[in-house]
């Protein structure tokens, strides 16, 4: 890692928490550009991306960290949010089932285990919800 990158990292991070995330990509940017051959820039640069709502950017950003370093957890949760922001609930699932496959050789209470977990939990519970509507076309309203 170049020796200027690690400071930009450090701000990136520092500028998503003091500065917003709109500042926080632009150290982040400026950090890949810097050394693209950082998987923790492309993490932490989706992870922000997908903050802001610039999914498809998020999920090449987490994408390309995966690339560099399969076993980083945070851009394989990160990249399943992006299949569910995209609509694509299922996919989100696999996604996180295979990172929970991934982490089997840890502990049940391994924290990035137990996300994984409630996260798959979460999504099939919010699938299963029925939305129930009524356009309220009666003419003549009675109790009874």
């Amino acid at each position: 890692m170049s020796p200027v990158a690690s400071p930009l990292r450090a701000g990136g991070e520092e500028g998503a928490d003091r500065m917003g995330f709109q500042a926080a990509e632009r150290y982040l940017e400026r950090a890949v550009m810097l050394d693209s051959e950082v998987a923790a820039f492309h993490e932490l640069r989706g992870m922000n991306l997908l903050r802001l709502g610039r999914v498809m950017d998020a999920r090449d950003s987490l994408e390309r960290a995966l690339e560099l370093d399969r076993s980083r957890s945070a851009a394989r949760s990160s990249l399943a949010w992006t299949f569910y922001a995209s609509g694509n609930s299922q996919e989100a699932i696999t996604r996180l089932r295979e990172l929970d496959d991934q982490l089997r050789d840890r502990s049940d209470e391994d924290p990035e285990r137990v996300y994984a977990q409630s996260q798959i939990t979460r999504i099939v519970q919010h699938e299963e919800k029925v939305a129930w509507t009524d356009r309220f076309e009666r003419r003549e309203l009675r109790n009874g």
